[in-house]
């Protein structure tokens, strides 16, 4: 575990110091629209639920639960514990509202007349977007 100091960065500046996969992830993350909260201690067992089914499937065994809620309790509103989540009814606007701008500007293109080649990989790959939203739906 390490400390960083992030007095006089700004999240861009912050970013261009992390490397590709690291910004991969972050861009992924915001393109998915998740979000983060902290856990109070009565809903802890959300954490415990997700550890232990980590557990399970990477083969290892940890603390007991009464070790973190010690240290819960040791540590009071020092402890932070996050939960990352994307709200689905969200995402699926964003997703729906992205394919029928994609849909109207592919349809705008295909009604004019006398297309070049270059109009045509546009829509082309409009169409292969379109796709491919309507898969994640």
């Amino acid at each position: 575990m390490g400390v960083l100091n992030l007095e006089g960065k700004t999240p861009e500046t912050l970013k261009k110091t992390f490397d590709s996969q690291r910004k991969r992830n972050i861009n992924k993350a915001i393109n998915y629209g998740v979000k983060v909260r902290f856990l109070e201690r009565d809903e802890f067992n959300l954490f415990l639920d997700l550890y232990r089914e980590t557990e399970e499937r990477a083969g290892f065994v940890s603390k007991t639960d009464d070790y973190f809620y010690n240290f819960i309790d040791t540590y009071g509103d020092k402890v932070l514990v996050p939960l990352a989540y994307i709200d689905l009814d969200e995402y699926v606007l964003k997703l729906q509202q992205e394919l029928n701008d994609k849909e109207n500007r592919r349809d705008q293109m295909m009604a004019k007349e006398n297309k070049s080649d270059k109009q045509m990989k546009k829509i082309a790959e409009l169409d292969k977007q379109i796709d491919h939203d309507q898969h994640e739906l």
